[in-house]
């Protein structure tokens, strides 16, 4: 009688734990899911989120779905060449000091498209809009944090600047 409480206490535990991930994590929406979007998915979702919060015009929606294009595609070349330099690299690691100069390089470029594609897509905006799209930035850059502070307290990686605030 013992053991079968034990084992019922056991299933209980592991469905309250498999519950407790969330639909999401089930389902293959978890964190990183997005690496596996084209430019074109991660554009529209982007676009899709933005006329949520800022209910655009459908001419902005077309405006920004372009802009949002643009610097996917543009992110998109940039994690391709990365992904390159490291296979061309292969059994070769690089240097410390390497690695900290392409992290500052990469990190740099897509600071740049970011601030094309924020200075685009600000002048499109109304100015009813602008201050929702500052809270959405500001939302974007603390989820961002948070999610780096749990990176670094669970796996022991490097804490995020602020500066390498991408995407929302």
């Amino acid at each position: 009688m013992k053991k079968l409480w034990m084992l019922g206490i056991f299933a209980f535990s592991l469905l309250s734990l498999a519950h407790a991930q969330g639909p999401g994590l089930r389902n293959g929406q978890g964190p990183g899911q997005n690496q596996n979007r084209t430019p074109e998915q991660s554009a529209e979702a982007m676009t899709k989120r933005m006329d949520e919060r800022l209910e655009l015009s459908d001419a902005q929606q077309g405006q920004i779905y372009l802009i949002n294009l643009e610097a996917a595609q543009a992110n998109e070349a940039l994690r391709n060449e990365l992904k390159a330099t490291r296979e061309a690299r292969q059994g070769n690691p690089l240097s410390p000091e390497e690695m900290q100069a392409l992290r500052a390089d990469m990190s740099e470029r897509k600071r740049s498209i970011e601030q094309t594609r924020d200075t685009k897509i600000i002048a499109l905006l109304t100015e009813t809009q602008k201050p929702k799209y500052e809270q959405m930035k500001a939302e974007a850059k603390e989820n961002f944090r948070n999610r780096m502070e749990n990176r670094r307290n669970n796996r022991g990686q490097r804490p995020a600047s602020e500066d390498d605030v991408f995407d929302f």
